[in-house]
Parts: C-alpha cells; sequence; structure tokens
C-alpha cells in the first residue's frame, strides 16, 4: 500500500503548568470531520502515484484512490482529514511533578482518564488502566 494510516499530536501538550502522559493524549479520541473549505485538492499531494490515482470524492472530504468510489475494490483507498477540536477537557488523575499519573483509590483501583463536554450534551469518559472503559 502507497499509504498507511497516521496520527499527528502536538508534543508536549500542557494543562496549565502540567504536561499530559502519552496515555491520556491518547484519551483524546473525540475527532471531527475537517470542514471543507475547498482546499482539499488533487494538486495537494506531492507524489505521482497520488496525483494520478487521486480523485476528490464525498463532496470534497476526502480523497478516493481507486476507479469507482461506488464499487469499491480490494486495496482501492479512502485518505480523509480529522481533527480534535477546541473545548473543554477535565481530567481523573493525580498530579505528579510537572505531569500526572494514575489516581489509585482506596480500593486499589488506578484511575487516569480525559472527559471532554461538547455543547454540555455529550460526556466521554474513558479510564486508561485495564478493562476500565465507561461511556456515560
Amino acid at each position: 500500500m502507497p499509504y498507511s494510516s497516521q496520527v499527528y499530536s502536538a508534543n508536549p501538550i500542557n494543562v496549565g503548568s502540567h504536561t499530559l502522559s502519552d496515555g491520556l493524549v491518547d484519551e483524546i479520541n473525540w475527532y471531527s470531520d475537517l470542514n471543507n473549505d475547498g482546499s482539499l485538492s488533487v494538486d495537494n499531494i506531492t507524489d505521482e502515484y497520488g496525483q494520478e490515482k487521486a480523485i476528490v470524492y464525498g463532496n470534497g472530504f476526502y480523497f478516493y484512490l481507486g476507479d469507482n468510489p461506488s464499487s469499491p475494490d480490494v486495496g482501492d483507498m479512502k485518505i480523509d482529514f480529522k481533527y480534535i477540536p477546541e473545548g473543554t477537557v477535565s481530567l481523573i488523575a493525580a498530579q505528579t511533578g510537572a505531569s500526572f499519573s494514575p489516581y489509585v483509590t482506596k480500593g486499589g483501583v488506578a484511575i487516569a482518564s480525559s472527559q471532554w463536554l461538547q455543547n454540555r450534551r455529550r460526556t466521554i469518559l474513558a479510564c486508561i488502566k485495564g478493562q476500565c472503559n465507561h461511556h456515560l
């Protein structure tokens, strides 16, 4: 395959004077589609394969590499772009020096999580350690 999945993150990500651990950064995963501002163009692809094979598809929201997006074949690719919107993030963790570590409850459960509120309706809470995944 000429392309692989890639995620780019700012590094470091700070909350005040504290740096988020890689585990907490990984929990920030509420991606949104990048708005179509008309700038998605095959002309922006820097390699010859992409320039020859790609078409802009889906109302300009992604590139499609293949013969027919309505009838995809094995090996066809859809390349889209997403971002994490700015918003309020709450953390549940222990402050450790200039970073954060899992908070250990009296019962011995380690919790390090991030929580995001979108439009005061959507809450996502995910624990980093073990099988502690909750969606509220």
